[in-house]
Parts: C-alpha cells; sequence; structure tokens
C-alpha cells in the first residue's frame, strides 16, 4: 500500500501565531481599560459640574456609578455603547466641535431618543454652561472618539 504524501499549499495570508494573538487580546483588553478608565473620569467631572449647578439633573450624577458598575460586569460594555450611541451616530459632530450638535435636536436618531445617554443628557444642560466647561467636554469627547477609534483599527 502507498501512501501519498500532498504537500500543502503555501497560504497568501500567514495565521498569526498564537502569542501574536494573544498579544493583540493584551493590546485591546488595555486599550479599552483605558478607554473605560477616560470615561470614568469624564462622568466624575459632570458629576462635579452637575454638583455645582443650580438645580442638578439627577442622570449626570449617576452616570460615574453605571459606569462603574458596567465596567466591572463586562469591561468592554461601556466601549460598544459608546460606539453605538456616540461615535457611530455623532462623531462627526463631536470631531469638529459643532455646537449646533448640542443645542439642535433634529439630528437625534429616533431609536435613541428617549435613552438616558450621554448625548441626551448632555444636550439637556449645554445651553447653562460655561465656554470653559463646553470646551472640557468637547475635549473629554474627542478623547473618547479617539480612544474608540483605535481600538476599532485594532479588531
Amino acid at each position: 500500500m502507498f501512501i501519498v504524501i500532498q504537500r500543502r499549499k503555501e497560504r497568501k495570508t500567514p495565521i498569526p501565531s498564537d502569542r501574536t494573538h494573544i498579544q493583540n487580546i493584551q493590546n485591546i483588553q488595555a486599550m479599552e481599560a483605558a478607554f473605560n478608565q477616560k470615561l470614568l473620569e469624564f462622568t466624575k467631572d459632570l458629576g462635579t459640574l452637575n454638583s455645582k449647578r443650580e438645580r442638578p439633573v439627577a442622570e449626570l450624577s449617576m452616570l460615574e456609578n453605571g459606569i462603574q458598575l458596567m465596567s466591572a460586569v463586562d469591561p468592554g460594555a461601556p466601549l460598544r455603547l459608546f460606539r453605538q450611541h456616540v461615535s457611530v451616530p455623532y462623531g462627526k459632530h463631536i470631531e469638529t466641535r459643532d455646537d449646533k450638535f448640542f443645542l439642535d435636536s433634529s439630528d437625534l436618531d429616533p431609536s435613541h431618543a428617549n435613552d438616558m445617554n450621554l448625548v441626551n443628557l448632555l444636550r439637556s444642560v449645554w445651553k447653562t454652561l460655561s465656554v470653559h466647561d463646553q470646551n472640557a467636554i468637547w475635549a473629554h469627547m474627542q478623547l473618547l472618539l479617539k480612544i474608540e477609534k483605535k481600538i476599532a483599527e485594532k479588531q
């Protein structure tokens, strides 16, 4: 009986080694942790800002606890929700720092109109914020958007 051994065809795209794959996963997890940390810092700043308001918005104060709980249960959840509710529908407005975005709700995604999401909460207080506070919010939002895009490139 003859055994025929066929030579395997060379693959055009190499299979990543297990080590490379594991490093990529660890890199993404580290970036998710950085995203969660920056999002938590942002919600803390919003909570501080909210506590100084004459009429605080209860939902703004609850964001920090919500982010902490969510990231403890599922570290990838805050990023996924940010991507779904902020980055994808409103990323262009954030990149260009379009103030009309927070003042005009005509482009609000109707499927999220009743959600307690970050964009809706910021829209509810935007007119009452100082330029300094608005600039700080833009900076946070743009940083979160950049981190989210970097992670998306790696996935």
